[in-house]
């Protein structure tokens, strides 16, 4: 069991790193000391560092998850189209960015961060057009996928 001392750094960290693995609003990142801060030195450091690691792939996997899950439902209704799904999807993955923005993460946390996540959209995309290039007729969803790109920022969402 962690114990941690009420309004510490370390404790408002870890508030914010479970609100970002159970994707719910984080706490507020401007009141985080940023990583390197010298009160969040040795174990304190290496733990949030753990932890962080841990909470983005719990969080990326929860993204998965409930693409599979939409995917599954828009394909069980007959001519209903991928795009508000894809569209829904990728705005959750650009939520996660903003999340990541926010926090005072070091440069390189942040850029590895950043890097999973947009490596799993890209791997989600790549399997997506590959499963529907196989399924017979399914040529206009293929088109709706590609012109509706998971890896796209939120500049790029046109679709809204």
């Amino acid at each position: 069991m962690s114990e941690t001392i009420p309004d510490s750094p370390y404790a408002a960290w870890i508030a914010w790193i479970d609100g970002f693995a159970a994707g719910q609003t984080p706490a507020a990142a401007d009141k985080l000391v940023p990583l390197g801060d010298p009160r969040l030195e040795g174990y304190a450091a290496e733990r949030i560092l753990e932890r962080i690691s841990a909470a983005l792939a719990k969080r990326l996997g929860l993204w998965s998850k409930t693409l599979d899950r939409e995917l599954a439902a828009t394909f069980r209704r007959p001519g209903a189209s991928l795009g508000p799904t894809l569209i829904a999807a990728r705005r959750r993955l650009n939520q996660v960015r903003e999340e990541l923005n926010a926090a005072p993460l070091t440069t390189e946390i942040r850029a590895d961060a950043l890097r999973a996540t947009d490596g799993l959209a890209a791997n989600t995309q790549r399997e997506l057009e590959e499963q529907l290039r196989r399924m017979p007729g399914a040529s206009a969803a293929l088109a709706e996928v590609r012109r509706t790109a998971l890896a796209a920022r939120p500049d790029h969402d046109v679709r809204a």
